[in-house]
Parts: C-alpha cells; sequence; structure tokens
C-alpha cells in the first residue's frame, strides 16, 4: 500500500508522512473552526498543487469572511 502525504503535528498522528513533497503532488489542506472541545465547528478544505515555484492554491470559490 503507497503511503499518501499526511502533514500534522507528530502529536496527533504518529503515522504522519515523512517523505518528501515532489512537483505536481495536490494537498488537501484542511482546518478545523471551532471551540475546542466543543461538538459544533466546520471543516474548511483548500487544494494546493506543488510546483517548482511553491504551492498554489487550485480552488476557485472565493472566501468570504461575512460567513464565519
Amino acid at each position: 500500500m503507497q503511503r499518501v502525504p499526511l502533514i500534522v503535528n507528530r502529536e496527533f498522528a504518529a503515522e504522519a508522512y515523512d517523505g518528501q513533497l515532489m512537483e505536481g503532488m495536490v494537498l488537501c489542506v484542511e482546518s478545523y473552526v471551532g471551540a475546542p472541545g466543543g461538538t459544533i465547528g466546520v471543516k474548511l478544505e483548500d487544494q494546493v498543487v506543488v510546483t517548482s515555484q511553491g504551492g498554489q492554491a487550485i480552488f476557485g470559490f472565493p472566501f468570504e469572511a461575512r460567513l464565519m
């Protein structure tokens, strides 16, 4: 089974990815927004492709601060 990048604080996942990010890889960058220990929140995700110049966002929907 091929391991895929899972880049997290090792405190939360002992099996985190320890390889290299390479050009052409697409990463889903997720954030949980909610009160610590709470039961309600939202998970936000952006997709980023690794390029020779660095990461480039590949999503097209604009962020709307008014919805937060």
